[in-house]
């Protein structure tokens, strides 16, 4: 249920190595977390069309974690979810304040 911490436990694929530092409800909240960013991108299909190439490093950066290199610090992963933050900020249309004199 729990796990032993962070970088205590190193295995060949990134789930077998979360079970291990982070524990069962470690997995489920980063889990969570990740297709929670995912969700939020495709649910609204103009952001999908915008951002589809940035939504498609995410999905191959996660998933060359999975299969060959089982780190949390893996900085390519963390730089592809500011990019898409960033991506995601630029699109969203910007506001004007309209003072009205009465």
């Amino acid at each position: 249920i729990y796990g032993v911490g962070y970088k205590n436990s190193r295995a060949s694929s990134l789930l077998i190595t979360l079970l291990g530092e982070l524990g069962i409800s470690g997995v489920i909240l980063y889990i969570c977390g990740i297709f929670s960013v995912i969700y939020y991108f495709l649910k609204d299909n103009h952001s999908f069309i915008f951002l589809r190439k940035y939504l498609l490093i995410l999905i191959s950066v996660l998933l060359a974690q999975f299969v060959s290199c089982p780190d949390l610090d893996f900085c390519v992963f963390w730089m592809s979810m500011y990019i898409m933050a960033i991506a995601y900020y630029q699109k969203t249309p910007k506001f004007k304040c309209v003072i009205q004199k009465s």
